[in-house]
């Protein structure tokens, strides 16, 4: 079975703990199976081969920003270079996995294939909302004059991208999300060649038997690239929540990942006078995050805007409880069997009022680890999941 993955990602890292560590598991576990073999197109990896595939750099360096720019560059990259190989090379399958939402996948090599070879689309994600690229101000500080601008040229490329994005996912044979409401976006377009695989993570390193306690001290973490939609502000506020209004004073948060808003989040937590509650651990390899898992009594995260991020998987696969904000995937998961309670977005109290019901309430806890290790060995194995995704490709 011949591939041509075009693309994969912008770039592909084995330790970001990214969706770009996600690609790369993705490709690794394909490539095991010595059936398979093709090319690959990435922005950047600084890998040349893996398996039966050759990995094909479109730029000299790895990114610092992908920029606007830089998107629409990297798509037409990606067509020279696939029309270029398809020239001396007779492909099975053609597989736009890329980094992309629903409504800005465009791909000019679907639209000229026109479903001559058989062509697999995904996972794409939910659209972006797009009340994170507006002009509004970011809480706690107001937008830089730059930042405006990008928003401005953002907006304007979705609206030109949309249409495209339709015409695209129509001209392919299969197009793979990663979660029902990724799959209910597409079919209310029209579009019926569409089903839903969740990935998941590889569980080496994460994987922990059911908890049946918490200690004496109790240890929250969260990870995740700090951005205003994670809400990691809401999670400090709800610290000092549980410190004032239920008096937990044997509490910590330690929060991994840094981004954009890590000053911001230091910043509130002076303020808060929560310094000695909260440890700020910044970015870490993901060779190395399972042992912030292995400590840690519960998983909390505000995000209000996430497609089945790795995190929640990695946290599953450690057997934690789960105190999450109210998105498409959490409420997804909870529907599934998630241990753990999905809380209204952007509301501290409720976060701070979960997170106490599961530290007074040990039976609750010990039910919720143990659905989470079930769910992660069953419906969410990324081993079974990827078995499927070859079946799609052939």
């Amino acid at each position: 079975m011949k591939l041509l993955i075009a693309p994969l990602h912008y770039y592909i890292n084995e330790n970001s703990g990214s969706e770009h560590t996600r690609s790369f598991e993705y490709l690794k576990q394909i490539a095991k199976d010595k059936t398979f073999s093709g090319d690959v197109l990435v922005g950047y990896s600084g890998i040349k081969q893996i398996g039966n595939f050759k990995i094909h750099n479109l730029f000299d360096e790895k990114p610092s920003h992908i920029s606007n720019f830089k998107r629409i560059q990297f798509i037409f990259l990606v067509f020279i270079k696939s029309l270029e190989l398809m020239k001396s090379n007779k492909y099975n399958c053609i597989w736009h996995q890329g980094p992309f939402a629903i409504d800005s996948t465009f791909s000019p090599l679907a639209i000229w294939n026109r479903k001559k070879i058989r062509f697999v689309i995904g996972p794409v994600y939910s659209p972006f909302d797009m009340r994170f690229f507006n002009n509004k101000n970011i809480k706690g500080r107001r937008r830089t004059f730059f930042e405006k601008i990008d928003a401005l040229i953002y907006g304007l490329l979705y609206k030109i991208f949309k249409p495209l994005s339709t015409l695209t996912l129509n001209m392919s044979n299969q197009i793979i999300t990663i979660d029902s409401a990724g799959e209910n976006t597409i079919r209310q377009k029209g579009i019926g060649h569409v089903k839903t695989i969740t990935l998941g993570v590889i569980k080496n390193g994460f994987s922990s038997k059911p908890k049946s306690k918490i200690g004496k001290s109790f240890d929250l973490l969260t990870v995740g690239y700090l951005l205003e939609r994670k809400r990691v502000t809401d999670l400090i506020e709800a610290v000092a929540i549980l410190l004032k209004k239920y008096k937990v004073n044997n509490i910590k948060l330690t929060i991994v990942g840094d981004g954009p808003m890590e000053k911001k989040v230091k910043e509130l937590s002076q303020e808060l006078n929560l310094l000695k509650y909260i440890s700020f651990i910044g970015f870490v390899p993901r060779t190395l995050i399972h042992k912030f898992y292995k400590k840690a009594d519960i998983f909390v995260s505000g995000s209000i805007l996430d497609t089945m991020p790795g995190m929640y998987f990695e946290a599953m696969s450690a057997a934690l409880p789960m105190v999450i904000a109210k998105n498409d995937s959490s409420v997804e998961l909870l529907k599934n069997g998630l241990g753990g309670f999905v809380v209204k977005e952007k509301s501290p109290d409720h976060m701070a009022q979960a997170i106490y019901k599961l530290l007074k309430n040990p039976q609750i806890y010990k039910e919720f680890s143990k659905n989470n290790y079930d769910l992660i060995n069953s419906k969410y194995d990324f081993e079974k999941n990827i078995e499927v995704l070859k079946e799609t490709f052939k």
